[in-house]
């Protein structure tokens, strides 16, 4: 469980930082995140997705050319619907829109696009194929007492962003 939980933070910090790092280089003030620390859950909703598709795919014993390409698709459309969904509920429950992408050619709706859809695609090879295997020891390594004390804070950031 610590695993999952430390990849979930990694990831979450990992995209609030790129997300920022993105708008910074397009020169646009921008907020990825519904939560005042340094997290995107979606980043870190994915990386737990992209596992769990990644094990229900290996059950197949497909040879790794097959399994890539249907992890491609399948985790392509999974996480594009994650990303409407997670826009759709954010516009609902904050009243807030933090991406729109209807200035891209092949959008759908406002936050869907096939352009996107591609780098997730893209990226979610990367992370489960190269990425994770080699940061599953440093992973494994970290204190469960930091992991707490990182949960705790992401608890209180829940808390003090939705509720109060």
């Amino acid at each position: 469980m610590y695993f999952y939980l430390n990849l979930f933070f990694i990831y979450a910090i990992f995209g609030y930082f790129f997300e920022t790092f993105a708008m910074f280089i397009q020169n646009k003030n921008y907020n990825s995140s519904v939560l005042y620390g340094p997290w995107t859950i979606v980043y870190g909703i994915s990386i737990l997705i992209m596992i769990l598709v990644y094990i229900l795919l290996r059950k197949k014993r497909w040879n790794h050319f097959k399994e890539k390409i249907m992890y491609f698709f399948t985790i392509t459309i999974v996480l594009t619907l994650l990303e409407g969904l997670s826009g759709y509920i954010i516009e609902f429950t904050q009243h807030k829109i933090y991406w729109n992408y209807d200035d891209l050619y092949f959008h759908i709706g406002h936050y869907m696009a096939l352009e996107i859809s591609l780098i997730w695609g893209i990226m979610s090879l990367i992370s489960i194929y190269i990425i994770l295997p080699k940061i599953k020891r440093f992973v494994n390594k970290i204190p469960k007492i930091i992991t707490n004390f990182i949960l705790t804070l992401f608890i209180i950031d829940i808390i003090f962003s939705f509720i109060l």
